[in-house]
């Protein structure tokens, strides 16, 4: 895909996550059937959008965007820039087989970026890591990666 693609490609994307947002916000609180229906039609316009973009069934899309009703915020990654006392930097083959990354997951609810990392490392390596700091927060948007949310990461030094 050229560069003038991806650029639309993640414009629509970026696009159709803002609506989906506030369209399940807006059901969520709506109680007037016609607010209701107004909704309804701007999570439809989203999922075509996405479906259409990433060639996706847009049934399965709907499901899933309605298991989120609510308020819509981003989901928070949690990334480990892991050292051990030689200075080496731990990184994994991913289990997507898309290449090589640093520890990483999604923070659960109730848990912290710095609780997260220790999981996930254990998780993907059975190691257990000391939490020394914090490095950057970093947002990506749908287009830029494989999700289709708008995500939040937090880069912990361990």
């Amino acid at each position: 895909m050229d560069e003038k693609n991806t650029a639309a490609l993640t414009a629509t994307l970026s696009l159709a996550d803002r609506v989906r947002a506030l369209a399940l916000e807006g059901l969520h609180y709506a109680r007037d059937p016609y607010d209701r229906a107004r909704y309804q039609t701007l999570l439809q316009a989203a999922v075509d959008a996405v479906a259409v973009a990433l060639t996706v069934d847009s049934t399965q899309l709907r499901d899933q965007f309605l298991r989120e009703l609510g308020c819509i915020t981003p989901k928070i990654g949690v990334d480990g820039a892991v050292f051990d006392r030689r200075k080496r930097l731990l990184v994994l083959q991913r289990a997507d087989g898309t290449g090589w990354c640093l520890p990483c997951g999604w923070v659960d609810v109730g848990e912290g970026p710095a609780a997260a990392l220790r999981r996930e490392v254990a998780e993907e390596t059975g190691l257990k890591v000391e939490i020394e700091g914090y490095l950057s927060l970093t947002t990506k948007g749908p287009g830029q990666t494989q999700h289709i949310q708008h995500q939040v990461n937090v880069l912990v030094l361990a």
